[in-house]
């Protein structure tokens, strides 16, 4: 959630008199089952819920820990940035620019509200946000909404340019030749007239 959401929800609660309820698992089974945030229950006599977010989550988790740019990101969060870019290991000096903007949430890193996509599921997600060919701009927006790592966008535009089925159906914005007109020997031999209404 943004900064400004949370004020929002801080005034609006600030007149309010807030009642805390626990409710069993077995209650919350339902809500969790269709919440933006799913997780797994279990109990006796339960099945386990799992949804499609739950394992692409555990994906990019997994690539997370696995990844030396995001060891290496999660440290500096966690401990803070030095003041000098030299100090910084080299592998992470482009996100020495936004440090307030990176947070480290069960795993995944994100810039803002922007999860920081992993090395090793680039490949996997650039097909998958190129999978409507909408091209360059349209791609390049889509994917700005949730994305984020150094170089996605020329990473898209490699994905579009290398399509064949793209690079057939693009518009081509050819120029037409100019016609050019006989240069006139004598002054006024040609001389065109214009009409205005």
């Amino acid at each position: 959630m943004t900064e400004s959401r949370l004020n929002g929800f801080c005034l609006l609660s600030v007149h309010q008199k807030l009642v805390l309820e626990k409710k069993a698992e077995i209650e919350l089974a339902v809500v969790e089952k269709f919440s933006a945030n799913p997780r797994r229950l279990m109990s006796s006599g339960s099945t386990c819920w799992s949804t499609p977010y739950d394992h692409k989550v555990m994906k990019i988790q997994k690539a997370t820990s696995e990844d030396p740019v995001c060891n290496s990101l999660s440290f500096y969060i966690k401990n803070g940035w030095p003041n000098s870019i030299k100090r910084v290991q080299p592998i992470v000096q482009h996100y020495h620019r936004f440090p307030n903007e990176l947070t480290e949430y069960i795993g995944p890193i994100y810039k803002g509200d922007k999860i920081i996509i992993p090395s090793k599921c680039r490949p996997d997600l650039l097909s998958k946000l190129y999978y409507g060919h909408f091209g360059v701009n349209e791609t390049n927006n889509r994917s700005r909404q949730c994305f984020y790592w150094p170089g996605m966008a020329r990473d898209l535009e490699e994905i579009v340019l290398s399509c064949h089925i793209c690079m057939t159906h693009r518009k081509n914005n050819s120029r037409e030749p100019l016609i050019p007109h006989d240069i006139p020997n004598c002054p006024w031999k040609k001389v065109v007239e214009m009409h205005t209404c």
